[in-house]
């Protein structure tokens, strides 16, 4: 039942989010479990995106203060740590690699009687 009812929560997702996504996208509910992860972001962690939905966004982006079933604290977080259009660097840590940063920028959206963060996650190449 439980796996039916997030594969209902994922189709309720408004489509103009998903076909908009970018290569750097990931969408969590308001406890931080990835609902959806761009596939060129998953590669890039080193997993598939099959892979990573019901995973916390933590295990990506530890230092992101994300927390389950914290939800009043976590769109606190969000609220004043993304004011509009600002990122932030934060640690990446992709699956079986080297850890690098990347710039984050989170949005609070609410929809189907939820909130939802959606997460622009773009690594910062290294320099040479």
């Amino acid at each position: 039942m439980e796996a039916y009812q997030h594969l209902q929560r994922l189709a309720a997702l408004p489509q103009e989010i998903v076909k908009s996504a970018s290569d750097h996208m990931v969408v969590t509910d308001i406890n931080g479990n990835i609902w959806y992860v761009a596939p060129a972001l998953a590669r890039l962690a080193g997993s598939s995106a099959a892979r990573m939905i019901g995973t916390p966004v933590t295990r990506l982006l530890p230092d992101v203060q994300i927390r389950s079933y914290t939800p009043g604290y976590n769109l606190a977080w969000v609220a004043f740590s993304f004011p509009t259009a600002s990122a932030r660097q934060f640690l990446f840590e992709p699956h079986e690699r080297e850890p690098l940063l990347a710039n984050v920028q989170i949005a609070t959206v609410y929809m189907g009687l939820t909130h939802w963060f959606v997460l622009h996650v773009n690594p910062v190449e290294a320099e040479d």
